[in-house]
């Protein structure tokens, strides 16, 4: 819906010089043929403008296998004649400074999630709130809580991770994972070449 910030935070992200990236989610069609995925309609949008003043807009779907757990993300989907990528994919493009990256692709035409391991010790995490909170004590001249500098020269997925959360789903490592974590290990399996 709009909102009143929404203007703020278009700005906010034109003056980020095409550092951020944002995603939509596709409503994937059950009957895409083997080796394509294809969707019906953009199942979650961004507010208006925000694609403009983006580095890139891609989508975060991912599929679930039978069992539930998440272990494959397509990187292409067609919806309605115009194909859109993953976030996660465009990301790693850019970060390695390629026009296209090579992935393997399983017979499906989804590319398989390497986990670097399981959630609490794999990556660098901090609360969003610690994060705003600390910006705002380093802009008034004060002690932060962390050291934005943590945040320099890095690549930094938000996103939810909230105990019970619906944002939580099993990967084969562990019952709940944050989804977050999915794009981060896609990402590191991209860029590592694993």
């Amino acid at each position: 819906e709009d909102k009143e910030q929404d203007k703020a935070l278009i700005e906010a992200t034109e003056k980020a010089n095409g550092l951020v990236y944002y995603p939509i989610v596709l409503e994937i069609d059950e009957r895409s043929r083997k080796g394509f995925t294809e969707a019906s309609e953009i199942e979650v949008p961004l507010i208006q403008g925000l694609a403009k003043s983006a580095k890139g807009v891609g989508f975060i779907n991912a599929v679930a296998d039978i069992d539930g757990k998440i272990r494959r993300v397509p990187l292409t989907i067609d919806c309605k004649g115009k194909k859109y990528y993953h976030l996660t994919s465009l990301v790693a493009k850019d970060y390695l400074h390629k026009e296209f990256v090579k992935v393997p692709l399983g017979d499906d035409g989804m590319a398989i999630i390497n986990y670097p391991g399981k959630w609490n010790s794999t990556f660098k995490r901090y609360s969003f709130s610690d994060v705003l909170k600390s910006y705002v004590q380093t802009v008034d001249g004060e002690k932060s809580r962390i050291s934005l500098a943590d945040f320099y020269n890095k690549v930094c997925f938000v996103g939810q991770t909230e105990v019970g959360g619906h944002d939580l789903k099993p990967n084969p490592l562990e019952p709940s994972y944050p989804m977050v974590g999915v794009h981060a290990s896609l990402f590191n399996s991209i860029i590592q070449n694993k």
